[in-house]
């Protein structure tokens, strides 16, 4: 793989490979995608420890009332939750983290963006590029959440009026009710898969306000049009999976770790850096993976022609 000055190339990528660069790139590349993720986690991660005293008591608390119920004749002491002075400009910044997050999404794709044009990524110069576009930005966000509204609410309406058809066809006979109900369960997964993809799609869309400076109505319907077509989905359907399953896997180490900082070394420090710490890999080494799919997908419908288009984002790395 070129080193920073050399433009890495950029060709059609088989799904291993976009996870084999992802990863490589994500080392080679560690600092400037670290201070990129930071000035994000590092707010929410403080956060947490303030809260850590509550989140303990509502564990305990927890295991007391189990505790209980197992044995009626016990009283065990329930601990009073209570919460934890936590200064007003700890909230503030939180809230402005979460503001931002895609924001800081967007700024390791325009990292990646000058990895592939042969230039060595600076922080806050692939904030302000992003920053640059926060109009299409927030179009983008709004008209996004509105999809994902809209997701939600038909998923909703069709689980209901299966459930409700295969209720009704028992009476006809349980092949009937039998038959609706793998319709259900059909209609569940492919709804999952296509939210899943959805906010992969979403996320390219983020990646095309800047990178190619399309408006947010632009960015989504081509976003949409590059992965939900006949030639794309499917492998939409696998990144999006493998992405999933990383996240899935890394919440769980992480809830993992926090219960054994909470009840083992009782360290409400350790269980927030740990928890920081899986954030930061959330953000950082998924966002890359998306990037990389990103460049990959308009690699294979718009040829090789993009390395001139990258040449113009401003301003530019030494």
């Amino acid at each position: 793989m070129s080193m920073a000055g050399d433009p890495l190339p950029l060709r059609p990528l088989g799904i291993g490979e976009i996870f084999d660069r992802a990863v490589t790139l994500y080392v080679r590349y560690f600092v400037p995608i670290a201070l990129i993720t930071i000035v994000i986690v590092l707010p929410l991660t403080v956060v947490q420890y303030f809260q850590s005293g509550s989140s303990i008591a509502a564990y305990q608390q927890m295991g007391a009332v189990i505790a209980q119920a197992n044995h009626p004749g016990r009283n065990p002491k329930v601990p009073q939750i209570t919460n934890d002075q936590i200064p007003g400009w700890i909230w503030l910044a939180a809230l402005v983290s979460i503001i931002l997050l895609p924001f800081s999404s967007v700024a390791i794709g325009v990292a990646l963006a000058r990895v592939y044009e042969g230039s060595y990524p600076d922080w806050r110069q692939c904030y302000a590029a992003v920053f640059r576009r926060w109009g299409p930005m927030l179009g983008t966000l709004f008209l996004s959440v509105v999809i994902f509204a809209a997701f939600v609410i038909v998923g909703f309406i069709g689980y209901f009026v299966l459930i409700l058809l295969t209720i009704f066809s028992l009476r006809a006979g349980v092949g009937f009710g039998i038959a609706f109900g793998v319709l259900t369960l059909l209609f569940i997964i492919v709804w999952l898969v296509s939210l899943a993809v959805a906010q992969l799609t979403i996320a390219c869309a983020l990646f095309s306000v800047v990178l190619e400076g399309l408006g947010f109505a632009e960015a989504i319907g081509r976003a949409f049009s590059r992965l939900f077509n006949r030639r794309e989905f499917w492998r939409a359907v696998v990144t999006s999976l493998a992405i999933g399953a990383i996240y899935l896997g890394l919440s769980m180490l992480a809830l993992a770790v926090t219960l054994a900082a909470y009840f083992l070394v009782h360290s409400p420090l350790l269980a927030a850096a740990a928890n920081g710490l899986v954030t930061f890999v959330h953000i950082s080494l998924l966002t890359l993976l998306a990037a990389v799919y990103y460049f990959d997908v308009r690699v294979r419908r718009e040829g090789m022609d993009i390395q001139e288009e990258l040449a113009q984002l401003e301003p530019r790395s030494p």
